[in-house]
Order: structure tokens, then C-alpha cells, then sequence
């Protein structure tokens, strides 16, 4: 279940399963930098996950549910090192068994941060606003952004969506953190097949 697709920026990426590091994402077929928006994706898919990651010498070693193994490779592919973002987001509570999606909250340089991973559905229906490709807050309009996770299930895969927000103080997230002020972040589109690592 690789990721193939990701939706960031009102940009649309391609992830090739064949190719590792940066390169392997890319925009209309073309090599892209990781810009704000889709390293923000690869942060939340590293941040909201279970998985356990560790790397022995230049290969990683992923441990985790299918869906939480492939984000997590994605965004290895994308330049990132789970083990980095995590440490320097260090978890301190979540959200978990929650149907259709789930949330963890983070320490940060601003305090505690929330991610939030899920179906584009309730995901979407928790955000006022999405970030653009420079960081900063956009309108959202969440009929774009269905259809756009319409088209990827189209091509026979399955969505996440992410989002995020900043909690007032340093605790674990409430079912009330995950109302309505969220900011949308984008979405992937996995393949249902075994996922290739880096």
C-alpha cells in the first residue's frame, strides 16, 4: 500500500514507488523540491502514526499497520527522518480508537501542537481554513477538495486527509480540540499494495 499521490498546496505530487529520496516525489512529472505545504503533509503522516521506525545503516525498518507503514515511507522518500521530526515533536498524548479518525498532540517551539489524520470526510469537516504552497493560511473550499480525493479513489486509491491546530496549553488533545478551527493540510493517495521502501 505505497503512497502514490499527494495533495498539498493546490498542487498535485506524484510519489514513484521505484525511485528513493527526494527525487522519487514529483510534480506533472517533473522533479520538485519539497516545498512548505507538502513537507507539512509528510510531517503530519510522520507525527499521526504508530508505526515504529528505526534504520540500520542506509536501509529503514518500518513496524506498524499497512497504512501507517506507507506514510511513514513516504515521507522518508520525501527527504525527512521520522526519527528527527519525532524527537523534535515529542508526543504527549492522542486521541486513538476514535472510527474514522485520529489525532495526537505534540510538543513544539509554540507549545503543543494537534495532528489530525483520517477520511477526508471528517477530517474536513473540522478545518476553516488550508495552507497554501508558502505556509499561510487559505480559503478552503472543501467541494474542491472532495473532488480532488474523489478523482484519487478514481484511480483506485485509498485517501487520507491531515490537518492541524495549536492547543492553548501542554497536555493530551480532547475530543473538543478537534472541533471546527483546524487548518487543512492535504491529502494522499495510497495504492492497495505492499508498500516499497527506500
Amino acid at each position: 500500500m505505497p503512497v502514490q499521490e499527494i495533495w498539498a498546496g493546490n498542487a498535485h505530487y506524484t510519489v514513484a514507488s521505484s525511485d528513493a529520496g527526494p527525487d522519487a516525489i514529483r510534480i506533472a512529472g517533473d522533479r520538485t523540491t519539497v516545498g512548505w505545504a507538502l513537507r507539512e503533509v509528510l510531517v503530519a503522516a510522520t507525527l499521526c502514526n504508530d508505526a515504529a521506525v528505526k534504520r540500520h545503516g542506509g536501509d529503514w525498518q518500518i513496524d506498524g499497520n499497512a497504512t501507517d507503514r506507507a506514510l511513514l515511507a513516504a515521507a522518508i522518500k520525501g527527504g525527512l527522518d521520522p526519527t528527527v521530526i519525532r524527537d523534535a515533536a515529542p508526543r504527549i498524548g492522542e486521541l486513538a480508537q476514535v472510527p474514522d479518525w485520529q489525532a495526537t498532540a505534540h510538543l513544539s517551539n509554540h507549545g503543543a501542537q494537534l495532528f489530525l489524520k483520517g477520511s477526508p470526510e471528517s477530517v474536513l469537516s473540522r478545518c476553516c481554513a488550508m495552507l497554501d504552497t508558502h505556509g499561510r493560511h487559505w480559503a478552503l473550499d472543501p467541494a474542491d477538495v472532495e473532488e480532488r480525493a474523489a478523482a484519487m479513489r478514481q484511480r483506485s486509491l485509498s485517501v487520507v486527509a491531515f490537518a492541524r491546530g495549536a492547543l492553548n496549553e501542554i497536555r493530551p488533545p480532547t475530543a473538543a480540540d478537534c472541533g471546527q478551527d483546524l487548518i487543512f493540510v492535504g491529502l494522499a493517495g495510497l495504492l492497495l499494495e505492499p508498500a516499497t521502501l527506500p
